[in-house]
């Protein structure tokens, strides 16, 4: 009887050392992972921060092209009007052709500008978009750190890291 206690007080003590060194392992594989986490938050943060001048920046250029593209408009409105009133007068016509090459060019600045601003409108969408995501994944960085979660089984490590 006393051999058997001796191996039972033994198994568990071998048992015991195991699971202690199995989650000594996972717990630093989860302070790895938590690590990695921070670094990329902190990273992102930095990203955010760098991009809010480029972002301010573009919201002025899209300002000023409105801006541009409204003057360009009324000139060209202006310029409508003018070729209307020249083409009842036969004696304007050198002011109907200028008017005509004026209006050409204007139409093809509009064009031109238009485009761009859509293009600035692209890239707002895309950075509103970039950080929808970054911030669902500071959610997800968030709650897979939590220690109080209520996982009855934590997913590996890399399985979160970005």
């Amino acid at each position: 009887m006393g051999q058997d206690t001796t191996r039972t007080s033994d198994d568990f003590t071998t048992q015991h050392a195991l699971r202690q060194a199995q989650m000594s392992k996972e717990l630093l594989e989860l302070n790895k992972a938590l690590t990695l986490k921070e670094a990329l938050a902190k990273k992102m943060a930095q990203n955010d921060n760098q991009l809010e001048p480029i972002q301010s920046q573009y919201q002025t250029n899209i300002k000023d092209l409105e801006l541009e593209v409204s003057n360009l408009q009324k000139e060209k409105e202006e310029l409508l009007s003018a070729l209307h009133m020249a083409k009842k007068d036969i004696n304007q016509a050198k002011l109907s052709k200028c008017c005509q090459k004026r209006l050409q060019e204007l139409e093809a600045q509009i064009s031109e500008l238009r485009e761009m601003l859509n293009d600035q409108s692209k890239l707002l969408n895309l950075k509103d978009s970039m950080e929808c995501t970054i911030s669902k994944q500071s959610v997800l960085t968030e709650t897979d750190a939590c220690p109080s979660c209520q996982w009855t089984e934590h997913p590996s490590p890399s399985a979160n890291v970005i």
